[in-house]
């Protein structure tokens, strides 16, 4: 597990673009710019593809990306372009939908590390390509105006979502892994000070504070999520007071029905948390998978946040009895 490199997938690919030209190869990263219709990847969503038919990354879910490698090895490009697949004329693309895709030869004229650095920074950040000379384009990272900038492609990179784990047990590595995996900027916090000896990833760290100061000094917004994974009242119960006074878009709390029930009681009892505030917290944690396996209750806890910040709901019904 610790030898996964755990980055948002546009780093990745931008980063093995650089060393593959580092090494002397030629690199094209090759960037969606725009999409009508059914699109499997966003706006944004990189990939690239060297010399040697070497490729990272995903502009298409794999519809064209073996048409792509192939045009760009037998064909490599000398400077920026743009290339379209619609359904009409690409059979590659059976869903329908049109997208339209930046190729750019990595070089060293070009501001890449800079570029890099600030998806690094996970700074909110703005690429702006001129429509009609794809070689002209610049990083922005303040907000920009749309309608003065109408001979531009605006790329969006916004900061990544943020999850906030109280606890540092098994269930918070696994936590950290999907989250992580899948673009989150993971914080983890435990007070207590066995718990961080025993952590088994010296890679991650773990914030030894109170989790009310954690949460507290972590300018919560609503693209956060929080999730307290202690099991002990002592912490858990400290996270969710403050929690649900933050505009996080998810509260979880592991723990039972009965648990969450004891919990709804001292809160409302002791802390004099309204039924509103109360309510923002889900509990038990996750979407019911029916299961007792760590990776898989972090899994199920995952697929809850994902479904809280997609705005869908799913329902699950136990097929086997046990």
């Amino acid at each position: 597990m610790s030898d996964i490199k755990l980055e948002r997938s546009d780093i990745k690919v931008l980063s093995k673009a650089l060393e593959w030209h580092a090494s002397g190869e030629r690199v094209c990263l090759i960037t969606v710019i725009k999409t009508w219709g059914s699109s499997p990847r966003p706006i944004g969503a990189m990939m690239s593809i060297n010399i040697n038919g070497m490729s990272i990354g995903s502009v298409s879910g794999g519809c064209i990306e073996e048409e792509l490698l192939l045009t760009i090895v037998n064909n490599f490009p000398e400077s920026p372009s743009f290339l379209s697949y619609s359904s009409d004329k690409h059979k590659s693309l059976p869903c329908g939908g049109t997208v339209v895709l930046l190729i750019e030869p990595v070089s060293n004229s070009k501001g890449w590390h800079e570029f890099l650095s600030r998806l690094k920074s996970f700074k909110n950040t703005y690429r702006l390509v001129n429509r009609e000379n794809p070689n002209n384009s610049y990083i922005k990272e303040t907000e920009v105006n749309k309608e003065s900038l109408r001979d531009y492609f605006i790329i969006n990179y916004p900061p990544p979502w943020r999850l906030l784990i109280i606890g540092s047990g098994d269930l918070s590595l696994s936590m950290f892994t999907f989250s992580s995996l899948m673009g989150y900027d993971v914080s983890i916090c435990d007070p207590r000070k066995e718990f961080i000896e025993s952590w088994p990833n010296s890679s991650i760290s773990v914030h030894r504070m109170m989790p009310d100061d954690f949460i507290i000094r972590q300018n919560i917004d609503n693209k956060t999520a929080i999730v307290a994974l202690t099991h002990d009242p002592k912490i858990d119960d400290l996270a969710m007071i403050e929690a649900v006074k933050t505009n996080a878009f998810y509260i979880g709390a592991l723990g039972s029905v009965r648990t969450a029930k004891a919990r709804e009681q001292r809160l409302i009892e002791h802390f004099d948390l309204t039924i509103h505030q109360i309510n923002k917290i889900k509990a038990p944690i996750g979407i019911d998978f029916a299961t007792k396996k760590v990776d898989e209750i972090a899994l199920s806890i995952m697929a809850e946040i994902t479904v809280v910040k997609n705005g869908v709901s799913v329902l699950t019904e136990r097929t086997v009895s046990k």
